[in-house]
């Protein structure tokens, strides 16, 4: 398992495809958690590859996105 926390905040937005790349390459049968609230980011990846996790009242969801999200 690899853990990304927002990595938006260390590399110039212009750099996101090519993280997002390298990321993929490593992460052959292996999962990949990364964390972001950039929004350039989340329209690099494709909606598959997306999840959603929302905390509520102390109860942690994780869902994948909806068609309309």
């Amino acid at each position: 398992v690899m853990l990304v926390e927002q990595p938006e905040d260390s590399i110039h937005l212009g750099l996101i495809s090519k993280l997002l790349d390298l990321l993929k390459s490593y992460s052959d049968g292996r999962s990949v958690i990364m964390t972001t609230h950039a929004s350039a980011m989340l329209n690099a990846l494709s909606p598959e590859a997306v999840r959603l996790v929302t905390m509520s009242q102390g109860i942690t969801e994780l869902r994948s996105l909806t068609r309309p999200e």
